[in-house]
Order: C-alpha cells, then sequence, then structure tokens
C-alpha cells in the first residue's frame, strides 16, 4: 500500500507553495503530464481515450481534494485536470500592478529581527525574488542590489 501525502489545502494565500507541493504529487502519482497538457487529450474515437479519461479523472481528483471548498466554486464545470490547474494559475499567480508593488514592497522593506534565523531570511528574501522573476521584474531587481553577489556570498559559494 502506497503513503498518503497530505498538503495543506489551497486557500489563495498559499497559492506559491501548494502549487509546488501539488506538482511534486503529481508527478509522484504519474499523473503531471495530463495536467501540463504534455499528454493532450485524444480524439473520442482513439483507442487511448478511455485510458486517457481515467488518468486525467485522478489527476482532477487529486487537484480538487487539496482545494478548500470555499474555493471550489470558481472551478465548477471545468471538465480537465489541465483546465482546473490553469484556473487555479490564472487566479492566483496574478502578475498584474498590485502583484509588482507587493513583491517590491516584500523585497525592500522586510527586515530582519534579531531572533529569526539567517538561512529563513535569505531563503525568504530569495523567495520574493523567484516570484518577481516569474513576473519579469527581476532584472531591475538584480541590477539595483547586485543579488547574485548577495547570494553567492549568503550562501558561502564562489562567484
Amino acid at each position: 500500500m502506497a503513503a498518503s501525502v497530505k498538503i495543506d489545502q489551497l486557500t489563495g494565500d498559499n497559492y506559491d507553495t501548494w502549487k509546488i507541493h501539488m506538482r511534486a504529487i503529481l508527478k509522484k502519482n504519474d499523473l503531471w503530464d495530463y495536467v501540463s497538457g504534455a499528454i493532450p487529450k485524444p480524439a473520442k474515437t482513439d483507442a487511448k481515450f478511455a485510458e486517457w479519461c481515467k488518468m486525467d479523472g485522478k489527476a482532477e481528483s487529486d487537484i480538487l481534494l487539496a482545494v478548500s471548498p470555499s474555493e471550489l466554486i470558481a472551478l465548477n464545470g471545468l471538465d480537465t485536470s489541465k483546465s482546473i490547474w490553469d484556473k487555479l494559475k490564472s487566479m492566483y499567480q496574478s502578475s498584474g500592478p498590485a502583484r509588482e508593488a507587493s513583491l517590491l514592497k516584500k523585497l525592500v522593506l522586510t527586515r530582519m529581527q534579531e531572533e529569526d534565523d539567517l538561512r529563513k531570511h535569505i531563503a525568504d528574501f530569495f523567495d520574493a525574488v523567484k516570484k518577481l522573476k516569474e513576473i519579469g521584474l527581476v532584472q531591475i531587481v538584480v541590477n539595483f542590489l547586485g543579488i547574485e553577489r548577495v547570494k553567492n556570498l549568503a550562501l558561502g559559494t564562489q562567484m
């Protein structure tokens, strides 16, 4: 019997970590290719159609079971795991001005408190940088702060 893996349900506030955990579960269960579209939906007349529907249904179930009830209403009527994944991405991985401002604010205003863990602080900092990179703003920040040099120094690696 395979061990089950539990993750926090998606609430909207935790999308960035939720998607990493969910993708890992889907890969572990050999379902990620259905969600990502790497295995496209075959025609109904194709011999592989029934198997595809079965596997995509499993992926859809894994995703829906990891979404909080309050978020499920937005997914009503979507009929493939890919359409559900894409809808969640469009809802929570925004790249608009508000997201940009929020991430830049987090990056610039975050200060380490005396009781904070240095590694966690650095990890949070680079998490914000990664998110800025995803929406296309990282080069501005890298140029401004010299982040690659800071990262190498902080992690004790060679340049």
